[in-house]
């Protein structure tokens, strides 16, 4: 993978100029003197507190917010609403060669000093308030032990240090990482289908269309993301979809017979990219129930109905067909940071609810936001295997093409919950960013020459930069033939989502 920085230089500087600009209207926030090493937080989103694990804190309620990243300090300004009264919970980088103890909090290997600040009368917690803050992470923590639910708004900045030339007190070399909320169980809702005479379950993640990406949205409740790159699916990887227009009512998007796909994992010319075709019988033709591809082709040769092809493709993974399904986790029930990446990625397939279950990944976008993305599909065989998911021959066919964008996971360095059980992956497109996102990605593994001096990468920006000074070779994954659908989405739509079962 070849990072040309000066290719680079005007989304950059384009990047910087927004960002300036924000700070400078910003008055509580100090102007960043390196805009490169700098990221503007804004976002809302709602969080559920889980009970701490610290020692001496156990019986204390926690809800993350902005996590520990390496070197990272978090400022601005941080505005809540809660189901019980909380205070701010705020940690900072502690190397614990002070003589006079501060109060400390335990986030896996690595210990924090602890500010709490109460905003509510007399200095107690309230259920909902504003705040400035500054620290290494921000949370939420209620001290009766009551479980709580809250929206927050953030508005600020996470300013990094230069990876080359610093060495964070937070991260030590070659040590492992621990991001809270790392694998979160997410609900997502099915869509039935017929395939081959037989019912299949799929799910709607991404659409090449905008207003089909709004309309699965509004039908399911499930934010589908739009990926207009998906439109340039080549012939040989593009599966077929005919959605009903008129017809039989029934369950389908459009209120008429659910739709007709051509084929399921396992079968050639299966694809989860599905090219959408609409159906409609004619008039005076006796429209009846159709169940497989030939049937809505026969109908058509007898002049009973017509197809009309699109260039709209969607990306509907199989979970459930027949005689097979996405492989459910041996661990369902008991799924933490600390569980493996491996071993499937689906902890329940509800057909009566028609919920899938899936397991949502932590890692970053090109800017060092937090994304989600679950695992549906893969190529070639021997990764989809240890993932747990089908082998799709199609996906291969997307390596070379603008559809695949590019995905960096590690295979050394620092611990962490990414797939070889190093540090999160980093995607090259965030799930809002419009032309540059895709859900399925072209996979290159970054290696540390010397893993022991290893330091936590969160952007694109950080490894043009370690790519540059040397210290990290990125190869094309598997001759560049590994290919992952991993639909991303935002932080905020998988806690909506998160299931009721963690």
């Amino acid at each position: 993978m070849n990072f040309d920085k000066n290719k680079r230089l005007p989304v950059f500087v384009i990047a910087a100029a927004i960002l300036l600009a924000a700070v400078a209207a910003t008055p509580y926030l100090q102007q960043p003197a390196d805009a490169k090493h700098v990221s503007r937080i804004l976002m809302t989103t709602t969080v559920q507190s889980e009970q701490a694990t610290s020692p001496g804190h156990e019986s204390h309620q926690i809800a993350m917010i902005l996590s520990p990243n390496e070197g990272s300090m978090y400022t601005g300004i941080i505005t809540w609403s809660a189901s019980q009264p909380v205070e701010v919970f705020v940690l900072h980088n502690y190397n614990g060669n002070s003589t006079a103890a501060p109060a400390r909090y335990q986030l896996g290997e690595s210990e924090y000093a602890l500010s709490l600040i109460s905003t509510g009368a007399d200095g107690k917690s309230t259920s909902a308030g504003s705040t400035q803050f500054v620290g290494n992470a921000l949370a939420l923590q209620n001290i009766e032990g009551d479980e709580f639910a809250a929206t927050v708004s953030v508005d600020g900045l996470q300013r990094k240090p230069t990876l080359a030339s610093v060495a964070s007190p937070m991260q030590a070399p070659g040590s492992a990482l621990n991001l809270s909320a790392a694998s979160v169980p997410m609900d997502i809702p099915m869509v039935r289908a017929y395939e081959n005479g037989s019912e299949i379950y799929i799910v709607a993640t991404d659409a090449s269309d905008r207003d089909l990406a709004a309309q699965l949205t509004n039908i399911t409740g499930f934010k589908v993301n739009h990926a207009p790159l998906m439109a340039q699916t080549p012939d040989s990887a593009r599966g077929q979809a005919y959605v009903f227009r008129n017809g039989v009512e029934g369950d389908g998007p459009l209120a008429f017979q659910v739709p007709v796909v051509n084929a399921k994992p396992g079968d050639e010319g299966y694809s989860p990219l599905l090219q959408v075709s609409f159906v409609d019988w004619n008039d005076g033709a006796n429209a009846t129930e159709l169940k497989s591809v030939s049937e809505v082709m026969d109908a058509e040769q007898d002049g009973r109905l017509t197809i009309t092809n699109t260039d709209i493709i969607v990306n509907h993974p199989a979970v459930k067909w027949q005689g097979g399904s996405l492989a459910i986790r041996e661990d369902r029930d008991s799924i933490n940071d600390d569980s493996p990446y491996m071993g499937g990625q689906v902890l329940e397939i509800g057909t009566g609810k028609m919920v899938a279950t899936f397991v949502a990944h932590r890692g970053w976008g090109p800017d060092g936001k937090t994304v989600y993305y679950i695992v549906t599909d893969a190529t070639p065989e021997m990764p989809a295997t240890m993932m747990g998911v089908p082998s799709v021959a199609a996906d291969e066919g997307l390596a070379a093409t603008p559809v695949a964008v590019d995905l960096f996971q590690f295979m050394n360095g620092i611990k962490g919950s990414g797939p070889m059980g190093f540090q999160a992956g980093i995607g090259g497109a965030n799930p809002d960013d419009g032309e540059r996102y895709s859900p399925m990605w072209r996979i290159s593994f970054i290696e540390w020459k010397k893993p022991g001096d290893a330091r936590l990468l969160e952007t694109t920006d950080d490894i043009a930069e370690m790519v540059e000074s040397g210290a990290i070779t990125v190869t094309p994954a598997m001759e560049g033939r590994h290919v992952v659908n991993c639909p991303f989405f935002d932080q905020q739509t998988v806690m909506e989502h998160r299931s009721d079962r963690s």
